[in-house]
């Protein structure tokens, strides 16, 4: 944690995101998106709750949740997820606690996934759902978030491997702007500018970029260019506010959280770097 101490005493702490990964229960350590190989962590062992403390004794005061079980379709970690927010909820300071659960959207907009997602949101007033390009089919997905929650409180996750954005293969009708057209395709993938388009038009101002093959690598982040690429296309928009933009994955210093400011990121999400350093 050495390389990020010098920023522990300005003002940048404040954009700081501590992350929790949780499966089976447990926080595990998240390398490169290998998630059938993700071991519980070892400094707190995998206690989610003494990992989310030792974010908050560091001064942490945003918190990132997710939930891998949920994100592949496996039963969610619903009661120790209720526990978090709880703890987050009764911090005074605490700023925002962001979930994925691995949202859908279509028919699974009506499953009990959603029906958590709507308690939780209305329990919990600082937190945020994220509509991630991994788990979504289509663009059309971001505005059902926004019905359950409602727009302040949605997220687009975009959602990256070596810089290759990943997704659901879609198989309908064509997506363009709000509505989609007559012809039917078998296959399609959509590309950023269809999330951005639909998640602005949705009113979603909050973005948030990982590279899945750079998570946990300590190889400093892969999304730097992305984020440059969203930031102007977000500032494009005729009906777009000024975006907030989260990335993280291999942050190791100070300096790699300047590149990412500079190229329009807002808020820094962190793990590894904030582990104690004598375990990793």
């Amino acid at each position: 944690m050495s390389d990020l101490k010098s920023l522990f005493h300005t003002e940048e702490v404040a954009s700081f995101v501590g992350v929790i990964d949780l499966k089976d229960g447990s926080a595990v350590h998240a390398v490169q998106g290998k998630r059938d190989q993700y071991q519980p962590a070892e400094f707190c062992c995998g206690d989610a709750e003494l990992l989310l403390q030792h974010y908050v004794q560091l001064g942490i005061r945003r918190f990132y949740i997710a939930d891998l079980d949920a994100i592949t379709m496996d039963d969610p970690n619903t009661n120790l997820i209720v526990k978090l927010a709880s703890v987050c909820d009764s911090i005074d300071d605490c700023d925002e606690i962001i979930f994925d659960l691995g949202w859908r959207g279509g028919d699974c907009s009506r499953s009990t996934g959603t029906k958590l997602i709507e308690q939780l949101s209305k329990q919990f007033k600082k937190s945020c759902w994220i509509a991630a390009t991994e788990t979504m089919t289509n663009p059309a997905s971001i505005s059902e978030l926004v019905d359950v929650v409602g727009s302040e409180k949605a997220v687009l996750g975009l959602d990256y491997r070596d810089g290759r954005l990943q997704g659901q293969r879609f198989q309908g009708q064509r997506f363009q702007g709000q509505r989609f057209q007559g012809q039917r395709l078998q296959s399609q993938e959509f590309d950023e500018s269809d999330w951005i388009i639909a998640a602005n038009q949705a009113g979603i101002r909050r973005f948030l970029l990982l590279d899945l093959s750079s998570v946990g690598s300590k190889n400093g982040p892969a999304t730097v260019d992305s984020c440059k690429r969203i930031f102007t296309s977000l500032r494009g928009l005729r009906d777009s506010c000024d975006p907030l933009i989260y990335s993280g994955g291999g942050i190791r210093s100070d300096e790699d959280v300047r590149a990412l400011s500079r190229s329009g990121c807002n808020r820094f999400l962190l793990a590894t770097a904030l582990y104690p350093r004598a375990v990793y």
